[in-house]
C-alpha cells in the first residue's frame, strides 16, 4: 500500500475528489462487521457478544481494535447475512490495534493509506463502520484536531461514531484510509477519535501473536485428545471452538445431521488448548483430508449452507 504525502499531492497525482456515494462504493466493501464471543454457547444464547468493525488491508488480513475481540475465542466477519471465521494474528496494546486473518475467498482491501503528517485540520473525512450493528453506516465530518498521546497519533474528528464503530475505517475525500475509528468522549458532543493508520506499519512489523510477544495471544495448539497431532496426518476442518470437550462432541452430532453428505468418512477429534488468562478451549476437528484444495472446497460448501465457521488446519 502506498502512503500519500499531502492532500495537495494526492490531487496532483491523479486522485480525484469523490462524492460521498462514489466513496462508499469504492471503500465500503473493505469494511466488515465483526462479532466476537467467548464460546459457542454464548453465540447460541446471543449473550456476551462484542460487536465492532474491521477494515481489510490485504486479501487475507484486516485491522480492528483489540478491545472489540478482547477475551473472545470466537471471531467472525459478518456481511449481508453471511459469516466467516477470523483468527487473531497480531496485537498491540499501546495502539489498541489488532490484525485478523481469514481463509477462503479474497477480501477487497483498501487501495491506499494516508499518513498522519499529511492531514490538515478542517479537511473533510468519512467514517464507515457498524454502529449498534447497523452494517456499513456512512458518516461524514471534518478533522477537528491532530493529537498525540505519548507516541500514539490520534485523529480527532466530528464525523459520528458510537458503540460498534470501533475498528471501522476513517477515509479522506479521495478514498484513502486515514485511521481506525476507536473511541469517543461520551460526556461531550462530536469529540471522536481514530488511531492514525501510521500505527499500522508498526503493528505489521510485530511477530505473530502465537509467539507470545503480544498482549492478546492466539490459540496455541496442543496435542489432540488421542495423543496424536491431527496436523501431522494431513488437513482437518476446524468446525467449532467450544468451552468443553462434551460441547464440542455434541456439536459434531448436530453437524452430522445437517452436513452428513459432506462429512462422510471424516473422523471427529477434539483438540484442547489454553488461552492465557482466558481458560481452556476445545477445537472440534474433522479429518483427515490429504488434499488442501479439497479441504478448502468442503469448508466453503459447509459455510455456504449456513454453518458459521470452518477453517482448514
Amino acid at each position: 500500500m502506498a502512503a500519500a504525502v499531502s492532500a495537495g499531492a494526492l490531487a496532483q497525482t491523479g486522485q480525484a475528489e469523490l462524492e460521498p456515494d462514489q466513496l462508499f462504493r469504492m471503500v465500503g466493501p473493505s469494511v466488515h462487521l465483526v462479532a466476537a464471543a467467548a464460546s459457542l454457547e454464548d453465540i447460541r444464547a446471543k449473550r456476551n457478544i462484542n460487536q465492532g468493525s474491521a477494515v481489510a488491508i490485504g486479501e487475507r488480513d484486516l485491522i480492528t481494535n483489540c478491545h472489540v475481540i478482547k477475551d473472545k475465542a470466537l471471531i467472525f466477519l459478518l456481511r449481508e447475512g453471511s459469516a466467516r471465521a477470523a483468527t487473531l494474528t497480531r496485537a498491540d496494546n499501546e495502539s489498541d490495534l489488532c490484525t485478523l486473518s481469514v481463509v477462503g475467498a479474497a477480501l477487497a482491501p483498501v487501495a491506499q493509506i494516508r499518513t498522519f503528517a499529511s492531514l490538515a485540520v478542517g479537511e473533510h473525512v468519512y467514517t464507515i463502520g457498524s454502529p449498534k450493528g447497523l452494517e456499513n453506516t456512512l458518516g461524514d465530518g471534518i478533522v477537528a484536531g491532530l493529537r498525540k498521546r505519548g507516541a500514539l497519533k490520534l485523529v480527532q474528528i466530528t464525523a459520528p461514531i458510537s458503540q460498534g464503530s470501533s475498528g471501522g475505517g476513517l477515509f479522506d475525500r479521495f478514498g484513502n484510509l486515514v485511521g481506525i475509528t476507536s473511541f469517543f468522549l461520551s460526556e461531550a458532543q462530536s469529540i471522536n477519535f481514530a488511531v492514525s493508520i501510521d500505527e499500522y506499519a508498526r503493528i505489521a512489523g510485530l511477530p505473530p501473536a502465537a509467539d507470545g510477544n503480544t498482549p492478546v495471544a492466539a490459540p496455541t495448539p496442543s496435542p489432540a485428545s488421542n495423543g496424536t497431532a491431527v496436523a501431522a496426518k494431513g488437513f482437518s476442518l476446524e468446525l467449532v471452538v467450544a468451552r468443553s470437550d462434551t460441547e464440542a462432541r455434541q456439536t459434531w452430532t448436530f453437524l452430522n445431521e445437517r452436513y452428513g453428505d459432506l462429512l462422510t468418512g471424516l473422523k471427529p477429534e477434539t483438540q484442547r488448548f489454553e488461552l492465557p488468562n482466558k481458560g481452556i478451549f476445545y477445537r472440534l476437528l474433522a479429518g483427515t483430508i490429504r488434499d488442501r484444495s479439497r479441504a478448502g472446497a468442503l469448508c466453503r460448501e459447509i459455510t455456504q449452507r449456513g454453518h458459521a465457521t470452518c477453517l482448514v488446519r
